[in-house]
Protein backbone atom coordinates (compact mmCIF):
# COMPACT_ATOMS: atom_id res chain seq x y z
CA UNK A 1 0.00 0.00 0.00
CA UNK A 2 1.27 3.45 -0.83
CA UNK A 3 1.64 6.03 1.93
CA UNK A 4 -0.80 8.33 0.12
CA UNK A 5 -3.44 5.59 0.02
CA UNK A 6 -2.82 4.89 3.72
CA UNK A 7 -3.42 8.54 4.56
CA UNK A 8 -6.56 8.60 2.41
CA UNK A 9 -8.23 5.56 4.01
CA UNK A 10 -7.37 6.77 7.52
CA UNK A 11 -8.57 10.29 6.76
CA UNK A 12 -5.18 11.59 7.85
CA UNK A 13 -3.19 14.52 6.50
CA UNK A 14 -0.01 13.38 4.76
CA UNK A 15 2.99 15.55 5.62
CA UNK A 16 5.79 14.21 3.44
CA UNK A 17 8.04 15.65 0.76
CA UNK A 18 8.62 12.19 -0.75
CA UNK A 19 6.49 10.24 -3.21
CA UNK A 20 2.89 9.54 -2.24
CA UNK A 21 3.26 6.06 -3.72
CA UNK A 22 6.10 5.08 -1.34
CA UNK A 23 5.18 1.52 -0.44
CA UNK A 24 4.47 0.45 3.13
CA UNK A 25 5.15 -3.25 3.60
CA UNK A 26 4.43 -3.78 7.29
CA UNK A 27 3.24 -2.35 10.57
CA UNK A 28 5.11 -2.39 13.86
CA UNK A 29 5.49 -0.73 17.23
CA UNK A 30 7.48 2.51 17.29
CA UNK A 31 10.60 0.84 18.71
CA UNK A 32 10.52 -2.27 16.49
CA UNK A 33 9.62 -0.69 13.16
CA UNK A 34 12.05 -1.01 10.25
CA UNK A 35 12.23 0.57 6.81
CA UNK A 36 8.95 -0.05 4.98
CA UNK A 37 6.92 -0.16 8.20
CA UNK A 38 4.15 2.09 9.40
CA UNK A 39 4.03 2.88 13.11
CA UNK A 40 2.25 5.34 15.37
CA UNK A 41 3.08 7.58 18.29
CA UNK A 42 0.87 9.47 20.70
CA UNK A 43 3.78 10.18 22.97
CA UNK A 44 5.94 13.20 23.45
CA UNK A 45 8.94 11.07 22.45
CA UNK A 46 8.59 12.78 19.08
CA UNK A 47 8.95 16.13 20.86
CA UNK A 48 12.17 15.05 22.58
CA UNK A 49 14.19 15.16 19.37
CA UNK A 50 14.90 11.47 19.88
CA UNK A 51 13.06 9.85 16.96
CA UNK A 52 14.18 6.32 17.77
CA UNK A 53 12.35 4.47 15.04
CA UNK A 54 13.44 3.19 11.65
CA UNK A 55 9.87 3.33 10.32
CA UNK A 56 9.15 4.79 6.89
CA UNK A 57 5.94 6.41 8.13
CA UNK A 58 4.38 7.34 11.45
CA UNK A 59 0.80 8.20 12.35
CA UNK A 60 0.95 10.98 14.92
CA UNK A 61 -1.00 13.74 16.61
CA UNK A 62 -0.99 17.14 14.87
CA UNK A 63 1.18 18.73 17.56
CA UNK A 64 4.01 16.27 16.89
CA UNK A 65 4.10 16.32 13.08
CA UNK A 66 6.83 18.98 13.03
CA UNK A 67 9.14 16.64 14.96
CA UNK A 68 9.03 13.80 12.43
CA UNK A 69 12.42 13.75 10.67
CA UNK A 70 12.84 14.56 6.97
CA UNK A 71 12.38 11.46 4.83
CA UNK A 72 9.80 9.88 7.13
CA UNK A 73 6.14 10.33 6.20
CA UNK A 74 3.88 11.78 8.88
CA UNK A 75 0.22 10.78 8.70
CA UNK A 76 -1.36 13.37 10.95
CA UNK A 77 -4.51 12.37 12.80
CA UNK A 78 -6.33 13.47 15.94
CA UNK A 79 -6.82 9.74 16.62
CA UNK A 80 -3.53 8.06 15.63
CA UNK A 81 -4.28 4.67 17.22
CA UNK A 82 -7.56 4.43 15.33
CA UNK A 83 -5.95 5.55 12.07
CA UNK A 84 -3.19 2.97 12.55
CA UNK A 85 -5.80 0.24 13.11
CA UNK A 86 -7.75 1.24 9.99
CA UNK A 87 -4.61 1.07 7.86
CA UNK A 88 -3.53 -2.23 9.44
CA UNK A 89 -6.90 -3.82 8.71
CA UNK A 90 -6.66 -2.73 5.08
CA UNK A 91 -3.06 -3.92 4.70
CA UNK A 92 -3.58 -7.27 6.43
CA UNK A 93 -7.28 -8.24 6.25
CA UNK A 94 -6.58 -11.91 6.95
CA UNK A 95 -5.22 -10.98 10.38
CA UNK A 96 -8.79 -10.33 11.46
CA UNK A 97 -9.92 -13.86 10.69
CA UNK A 98 -9.71 -16.70 13.18
CA UNK A 99 -7.13 -19.29 12.20
CA UNK A 100 -8.99 -22.54 12.72
CA UNK A 101 -6.01 -24.68 11.70
CA UNK A 102 -5.92 -26.08 15.23
CA UNK A 103 -9.57 -27.11 15.01
CA UNK A 104 -10.72 -23.98 16.80
CA UNK A 105 -9.32 -25.19 20.12
CA UNK A 106 -7.62 -22.72 22.40
CA UNK A 107 -4.41 -23.31 24.32
CA UNK A 108 -3.40 -21.65 27.58
CA UNK A 109 0.10 -22.37 28.88
CA UNK A 110 0.22 -23.45 32.53
CA UNK A 111 2.59 -20.53 33.24
CA UNK A 112 0.21 -17.88 31.88
CA UNK A 113 -1.71 -15.60 34.24
CA UNK A 114 -5.36 -14.92 33.45
CA UNK A 115 -7.44 -12.32 35.23
CA UNK A 116 -10.63 -13.54 36.87
CA UNK A 117 -13.42 -13.46 34.28
CA UNK A 118 -11.06 -13.51 31.30
CA UNK A 119 -12.60 -14.99 28.16
CA UNK A 120 -10.46 -17.15 25.90
CA UNK A 121 -11.90 -17.42 22.41
CA UNK A 122 -11.67 -20.46 20.16
CA UNK A 123 -8.28 -20.67 18.47
CA UNK A 124 -6.54 -18.41 20.99
CA UNK A 125 -3.03 -19.23 22.16
CA UNK A 126 -1.87 -17.74 25.48
CA UNK A 127 1.86 -18.23 26.01
CA UNK A 128 3.87 -18.57 29.23
CA UNK A 129 4.46 -15.20 30.88
CA UNK A 130 1.31 -13.62 29.45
Amino acid sequence: MGVGEAARIAVAELVFSGPRDMILTGIASFERAVKGDLTFSTSKTLDSGQFLSQASAVVCLPEFAAFVPEGIAALVSKKPKGAFAIIGRKMFPSSLRLDASNGGQSHVHAGAFLEEGAVICAGAVVEKGA
